[in-house]
């Protein structure tokens, strides 16, 4: 659970990671095309130097979804709940009138300024 004061102290922290992330979400997506792409050429004329760009492809992929994931256990340690990392959106659970709902932060915002019920997600932010 967090104080809004809590919340609004982690934006700083969750942009710089944000910022870290980025590039990898970026090279995620150029890997995943060039690894399709590759394997439609294959399908019609494979050689064992398209195997081997191929594996090479595929295990750049492991190494930059494993750093990503490194990022996202950090974040999920301190208690914020991951939506999203494309854009990146998180969650905080907080304590409003007596209830849990959570306090919501979008990538690219300054600080936060919505919340939402736990059941409703994104679609039913509300200005605090």
């Amino acid at each position: 659970m967090f104080t809004l004061d809590e919340a609004q102290n982690s934006i700083a922290w969750l942009v710089d990671i944000c910022k870290e992330i980025s590039p990898w979400r970026d090279k995620v997506q150029n890997l995943n095309v060039e690894i399709k792409t590759l394997q439609t050429r294959m399908q019609g004329n494979g050689g064992s130097a398209s195997h081997n760009k191929l594996d090479n492809l595929n295990s750049e992929l492991k190494t930059t979804v494993s750093k990503i994931n490194h990022k996202i256990s950090v974040i999920e340690e301190k208690g914020i709940i991951i939506k999203s990392i494309e854009p990146a959106l998180f969650d905080f659970t907080y304590l409003m009138d007596g209830r849990e709902v959570y306090l919501c932060w979008r990538e690219g915002e300054p600080r936060i300024d919505y919340w939402h019920e736990k059941d409703t997600g994104f679609a039913g932010r509300q200005k605090l």
